[in-house]
């Protein structure tokens, strides 16, 4: 699997890696893959939202965590840690997480 490669870099660092896998694009690919696989339509009628919920959320928290990436919003960071928290109170409400 791609994620365990150490040598995956966040991004390409310079021209010659132009269009390589990068560790941002497989944890995408990867969230993306599990959100849909977790659909009723194709787990006979189970519904398997938590455990994709809870990869996304691991995908995305590495991403802004151990890379250079951000999420971008103009407002300021305490606005923005606010969104975050409340967004993960309405998940965690839900069930989700």
């Amino acid at each position: 699997m791609a994620l365990s490669e150490p040598e995956l870099l966040w991004r390409v660092e310079n021209g010659t890696e132009n269009g390589s896998m990068t560790r941002g694009i497989a944890y995408a690919i990867k969230s993306q893959a599990i959100l849909y696989a977790a659909s009723p339509l194709w787990c006979n009628g189970e519904n398997h939202w938590k455990e994709a919920a809870e990869i996304t959320k691991e995908s995305l928290d590495k991403l802004l965590e151990e890379s250079r990436y951000g999420i971008y919003n103009p407002a300021p960071a305490k606005l923005v840690n606010k969104k975050r928290m409340a967004l993960i109170k309405i998940i965690s409400f839900k069930g989700l997480v």
